[in-house]
């Protein structure tokens, strides 16, 4: 986990990267419900 701290910046965006597909396959799946459900109208 030391790279980690080593490297803020590019975990960071990997990090940002995971979240926009995870809210992308939120958005799209039928069968899944995120636990942000009640976000979206």
């Amino acid at each position: 986990m030391y790279s980690v701290l080593k490297e803020p910046k590019e975990t960071q965006i990997i990090l940002n990267k995971l979240y926009v597909l995870f809210i992308m396959f939120s958005l799209f799946s039928t069968d899944y419900r995120p636990p942000f459900n009640h976000i979206k109208a």
